[in-house]
């Protein structure tokens, strides 16, 4: 049987990577929550996930327990910091980047 690529092996010193730390210093915890939902996701779908379309949106506020407009801003800051990368012309599927920090 092939090895299953995970795409969610956190980091153990995920507290103190710098990125993390500018992440949770901007959104506290709601970004935390939001980039491990991401990951979560992409975990299931080869490193690919939605995170831009109104749907997806509304799916990460919700499993994050977050507002939308805060959920628009974390993903925001991980398209602009490359933690994610657009791959399609709409920019809604990305490619999650970096996820072991």
């Amino acid at each position: 049987m092939p090895k299953i690529k995970r795409w969610f092996p956190v980091d153990q010193e995920i507290n103190h990577k710098p990125k993390m730390r500018e992440l949770m210093m901007r959104f506290r915890l709601a970004g935390l929550r939001i980039w491990l939902e991401i990951l979560s996701i992409g975990d299931r779908a080869d490193g690919l996930v939605d995170c831009t379309s109104v749907g997806a949106q509304k799916r990460l506020s919700s499993a994050s327990e977050t507002k939308n407009k805060v959920t628009t801003s974390v993903v925001e800051w991980l398209h602009n910091h490359e933690c994610l990368r657009s791959v399609d012309g709409q920019n809604h599927l990305s490619r999650i980047l970096n996820y072991a920090e």
